[in-house]
């Protein structure tokens, strides 16, 4: 049995795995810093913030909820799209709009353009991700959720 300790060289010569979200998410170039992202929680709704790694490792992004009035708003104007656009173009502002930050794009800022070059799943992932932050609850877990009296 081997029982001798590890140099130095040795244990910097292994990957380290991030341990925090800071650090996770410092590993993406021009991503936000810890005091950015304190500001941006008290600017959003409820405080919440979520990252979104995709599958791919990649990409990430930084999600924030919406509010009822910016829902109004949001559905007002899809209304000007055909009906059978509707939803799509509901799914595609709330994403634009609720992203803060991707490491898609040298800007971090997601834009219309971007989301459309994206694979098609891209906006109904970031909607749902979206809405969740937005106190919205699936039946699944609201019946998980009641208390009955």
């Amino acid at each position: 049995m081997n029982t001798q300790t590890p140099t130095d060289d040795q244990v910097t010569d292994q990957p380290t795995q991030p341990q925090t979200p800071f650090e996770f998410l410092a590993l993406f170039p021009g991503s936000p810093t810890p005091d950015q992202i304190e500001a941006y929680r008290k600017m959003v709704p409820g405080g919440r913030l979520r990252l979104l790694p995709m599958t791919d490792g990649k990409r990430l992004f930084l999600l924030r909820g919406f509010t009822a009035l910016e829902l109004q708003g949001i559905q007002a104007e899809a209304a000007k799209a055909a009906p059978e656009k509707q939803d799509h173009v509901v799914q595609c502002t709330i994403a634009i709009r609720c992203t803060l930050w991707t490491s898609m794009t040298t800007s971090g800022r997601l834009t219309d353009v971007d989301l459309a070059s994206a694979g098609a799943g891209l906006a109904p992932t970031l909607h749902y991700a979206i809405t969740d932050l937005s106190d919205y609850n699936t039946p699944q877990v609201l019946e998980q959720l009641y208390i009955d009296l």
